[in-house]
């Protein structure tokens, strides 16, 4: 092997993670998956936020794959945005970063009541979901 060949194979992964999340979410989780279980990257964020599910796609992906990621904020990342950002090992911001928050808001096709709601978490998945053989759950800590 060249040391080209060589010095191009030992760089550390960069991935831009910019605009919203929902629109780049199979780009961004093969971009993710590229990378070795246990192996470094560094993601940086411009990113106002998306869809909360890809972001927890994006977040349980780093996590689960023990990725040592770095994360730096270039200008935005907000919303949704702040959840792949938080589950970096390594986080850095500039002076001129803009992290914005806001409480959760979770969004259903129908009109589902608290109540309703409520009883339908309390169930086990089992019953919810029915029994799929091969299917694992991973508890993230």
């Amino acid at each position: 092997m060249d040391q080209d060949q060589q010095e191009h194979d030992d760089r550390i992964p960069e991935i831009a993670i910019t605009g919203d999340l929902t629109e780049r979410e199979a780009e961004l989780t093969e971009r993710l998956l590229e990378i070795e279980p246990g192996g470094q990257c560094t993601l940086y964020f411009d990113s106002p936020g998306g869809s909360p599910y890809c972001a927890m796609s994006l977040m349980t992906l780093i996590r689960l794959r023990g990725l040592r990621a770095t994360g730096i904020v270039t200008g935005e990342c907000s919303s949704a945005a702040l959840w792949p950002f938080a589950a970096c090992e390594r986080r850095l911001v500039t002076a001129y970063s803009i992290l914005l928050f806001h409480p959760m808001k979770w969004q259903s096709e129908e009109s589902v009541g608290l109540a309703e709601a409520a009883e339908w978490a309390r169930q086990p998945a089992r019953k919810r979901y029915g029994r799929h053989p091969g299917r694992f759950v991973w508890h993230v800590a």
